[in-house]
């Protein structure tokens, strides 16, 4: 054998080519496949949920129980803070907050979180709305109640609408810094602010328990679908970006 002569070079394998090829698509495609895991069991426990309401199952034990409970024991202050709270994150200030994360998104020029925000605000809140007419469940009553209100209850307006909002505003600022610290700073801020208002719901005897629970579901199962969709979009404009 010739000692000057190179030996021929293996050839790489076609899996591990297309991934050098296309950097960064394993990233969303696991994302997808996340997304299509918290869909399922957050659209299976909504379900589960749904169904024992509907039939008063056991799952309703602990509803008005709690309820009468936390109207006993109202105080003042909270009830004024809580009032702040929850009036703060009604379906118009929802709106509002949601329209001020797009416009900082169009100016950023984050086009496909823009996208998402569009997406998972104005379609989910119409869900919330089809939802309680589906189900047409009373709120809770009380002789004294602390709020007035003559829509229906299951599942929870302020729940859903407030885990759609700031659980894509954890995600977006996830997506965004470097430092881990910051990624669960914000991904933690953003839940307990979801656990407020939904805490603030009960408190106010706006919403069983049951009601809040499934509301949150509902949040993350649309916000994981929606995430889903554009992922696949983002993909299919530009092959190997991630998102």
């Amino acid at each position: 054998m010739n000692s000057d002569s190179k030996p021929t070079p293996t050839p790489m394998p076609l899996a591990r080519a297309r991934r050098t090829e296309q950097p960064g698509l394993a990233a969303p495609r696991a994302q997808r496949r996340l997304g299509a895991l918290v869909f399922l069991l957050c659209a299976l426990g909504f379900s589960l949920l749904a169904f024992q309401v509907a039939r008063d199952g056991p799952a309703t034990m602990f509803d008005r129980p709690l309820a009468q409970w936390l109207h006993a024991h109202n105080a003042p202050a909270l009830t004024d803070a809580l009032l702040t709270i929850t009036h703060v994150h009604a379906p118009g200030g929802i709106a509002v907050l949601a329209s001020g994360l797009a416009l900082y998104l169009c100016l950023k020029r984050d086009h496909y979180w823009l996208l998402a925000v569009l997406l998972t605000m104005p379609a989910g809140m119409a869900l919330n709305m089809l939802l309680k007419l589906a189900f047409a469940r009373q709120r809770p009553v009380f002789d004294e109640p602390l709020l007035h209100l003559v829509t229906f209850s299951f599942p929870s307006g302020h729940a859903a609408y407030s885990t759609m909002l700031y659980g894509l505003l954890a995600a977006y600022v996830a997506h965004r810094v470097d430092r881990w610290q910051w990624r669960l700073a914000s991904v933690l801020a953003c839940a307990a602010l979801i656990g407020l208002i939904a805490f603030s719901r009960l408190y106010l005897g706006a919403h069983y328990l049951t009601d809040v629970v499934a509301g949150i579901l509902e949040g993350v199962a649309w916000l994981a679908l929606v995430w889903m969709a554009v992922t696949t979009l983002r993909r299919r404009r530009r092959p190997g970006a991630g998102y």
